[in-house]
């Protein structure tokens, strides 16, 4: 019997190098609908996090990292996702705001799109709540 090639990997490996070397993967973070969101460092060496959009169901990863569509029929439904994507990254971009992080940078590449963010380091809501739930007073929650 004929050994069986493994399915290709849903997100980019640690050490994928984008952007000309510019960012370097460090690891995944998380996955949704619309994308993996991954920890890297950039070229001066800080820890930057790197939103990959991957719409989950019309999306697909080659063996050398680049995405492409699912189903040829749903070219233009990427293509709407990936620029809707890149629009939501600019507009980001342009928000100054404590409560919102802010987008360094977007491109292309890989047959999809990338939007580069600040990295702050929390805890996840639910970790807070099964770990210290007393954190989550009415006052304190008013607050957030």
């Amino acid at each position: 019997m004929p050994p069986i090639d493994p399915p290709p990997q849903r997100h980019l490996p640690k050490g994928t190098t984008l952007s000309g070397g510019q960012f370097t993967i460090t690891q995944r973070l998380a996955a949704g609908g619309f994308g993996i969101t991954y920890l890297a460092t950039d070229s001066l060496e800080r820890t930057v996090v790197i939103k990959e959009c991957f719409p989950q169901g019309l999306a697909q990863r080659t063996a050398d990292t680049t995405v492409q569509v699912l189903h040829a029929e749903d070219a233009g439904t990427f293509d709407s996702v990936l620029n809707r994507f890149v629009v939501e990254a600019r507009k980001l971009s342009r928000v100054s705001h404590p409560n919102v992080v802010g987008v360094t940078a977007v491109f292309r590449e890989n047959g999809t799109a990338y939007m580069v963010m600040a990295y702050v380091p929390s805890r996840e809501l639910q970790e807070i709540i099964f770990t210290d739930p007393d954190y989550l007073t009415p006052d304190r929650i008013q607050d957030l």
